[in-house]
């Protein structure tokens, strides 16, 4: 009985069922608790972000958010949470998606999806502003105050000023998504690389863009993206996309600081000041 149960709750978890949300009113504030169990580990890395407070590289992942401490990763807040969507947008300022760990979706202590979190203190504490047990927030953009968010559950693009009040902008199942200064949106889908100018509600296919997997930008107008081989590619403006490197491994998250691009793929978390030439700051366990 009790391999039965166990079963049921993994498929639960899996199916991310929404039978126990509320009505995304409940803008929960908690604090996070003491580890769960097991070492330190990066599996499959959702998203990649400079922390301005302390400038180091924070690695959201299926069982937790970490940072990189000298290559070595901790666990951040005590939680082991499968944080997806993760974006950096101030010091010690992150928002996300994703779910808790299988064992506060045993407890009731949360339903399996998150909807829109936010944390102040570097993610030591989170709180839950909107879509509580909703929606399952895959992907970020910030342009200025307005946040951009991709809900995988419905395959639609939202939008919001505060992250307490959100608007389905369109219909786009992206993979990944990236503000320019200019105004444009940009998003990876499975037919390729998208672009919107008037705030995600319509989308079409920029001319001459490569075929990216995932992409970033930076302060300014540098955009960059990353194919399913490891290819780098920089939208040099009026020059176009170009390919200017390559990354070892299939990436599975793709980021940009300021003045550094990071990449994680099957072999581990990569760093690069020019997209041209990569540096391990992270090797996978073997």
């Amino acid at each position: 009985m009790r391999k039965t149960a166990e079963l049921a709750l993994a498929l639960l978890a899996a199916a991310v069922l929404t039978a126990c949300a509320d009505d995304g009113s409940n803008n929960t504030a908690f604090e996070t608790g003491g580890p769960e169990n097991g070492p330190p580990e990066l599996v499959h890395v959702h998203g990649l972000g400079v922390n301005p407070a302390n400038n180091m590289l924070y690695v959201a992942t299926h069982n937790g958010l970490y940072r990189l401490n000298e290559g070595v990763p901790e666990l951040v807040g005590g939680r082991y949470w499968d944080v997806m969507g993760f974006t950096v947008r101030g010091p010690d300022n992150f928002i996300g998606g994703g779910h808790p760990s299988l064992n506060e979706i045993r407890e009731g202590r949360y339903p399996p999806l998150l909807g829109f979190i936010e944390t102040n203190d570097g993610g030591a504490s989170w709180e839950i502003l909107a879509m509580r047990g909703e929606a399952d927030l895959h992907a970020f953009a910030v342009d200025g105050d307005a946040i951009y968010a991709v809900d995988s559950t419905s395959g639609r693009v939202l939008a919001s000023s505060d992250g307490r009040s959100w608007e389905a902008r369109s219909g786009v199942r992206a993979l990944s998504l990236a503000a320019k200064e200019d105004g444009r949106i940009l998003a990876t889908t499975e037919v390729g690389l998208l672009e919107s100018t008037d705030g995600a509600r319509t989308w079409t296919a920029p001319a001459g863009a490569p075929p990216v997997l995932l992409v970033a930008s930076q302060p300014g107008t540098v955009t960059w993206g990353v194919s399913s081989d490891g290819g780098v590619f920089r939208d040099g403006g009026e020059a176009g996309w170009q390919r200017v490197g390559s990354v070892a491994g299939r990436p599975e998250a793709f980021g940009a600081s300021a003045d550094r691009l990071f990449a994680a793929t099957g072999e581990g978390i990569f760093e690069s000041s020019d997209g041209v030439s990569w540096i391990e700051v992270y090797a996978n366990p073997e």
